[in-house]
C-alpha cells in the first residue's frame, strides 16, 4: 500500500481486538489477512486508506483499518469473499471486538529534530 493520505474529517475507522486461536493454522489466516486486504484496497473510490496491526504480550491482535468513507466500509462489509470469512470466524478467532467511528476531528503532527 502506497503512503495513505492523511486522516481527515468524514474518514471511517474500524479498529479490530482479536484473539487468535492456539490451534489456528497460520499459514491460512495469512492468506485470508492478505485477500481481505486486497479486497478492501481494490473498492471503488478511495476505499481503504490505511490499516496497521499491532500485537500485545498478551496475545490479543489490535487491527485499524481507515476507510475514506462508511460507504467503503460498508461495500468491504457485505463483499461475498468478507462474508464468507466472516462465517468462518471461529476456525480462526477466540474473540473478535470491533469498534467503528467516523473521525470528526483529525491531526498529525510532525516534530522534526
Amino acid at each position: 500500500m502506497e503512503t495513505p493520505p492523511k486522516p481527515a474529517a468524514g474518514q471511517v475507522i474500524a479498529l479490530f481486538k482479536l484473539r487468535v486461536r492456539a490451534d489456528v493454522d497460520g499459514a491460512e489466516l495469512s492468506r485470508q489477512s492478505q485477500h481481505m486486504t486486497e479486497i478492501a484496497t481494490a473498492i471503488p473510490g478511495e476505499g481503504l486508506l490505511a490499516a496497521e496491526t499491532w500485537s500485545s504480550p498478551d496475545g490479543a491482535t489490535l487491527v485499524v483499518y481507515r476507510f475514506s468513507s462508511m460507504a467503503s466500509l460498508e461495500s468491504f462489509i457485505h463483499h461475498p469473499d468478507h462474508q464468507a470469512l466472516m462465517r468462518r470466524g471461529r476456525e480462526f478467532f477466540e474473540t473478535v471486538e470491533a469498534q467503528i467511528t467516523v473521525i470528526e476531528r483529525a491531526r498529525v503532527a510532525a516534530f522534526a529534530r
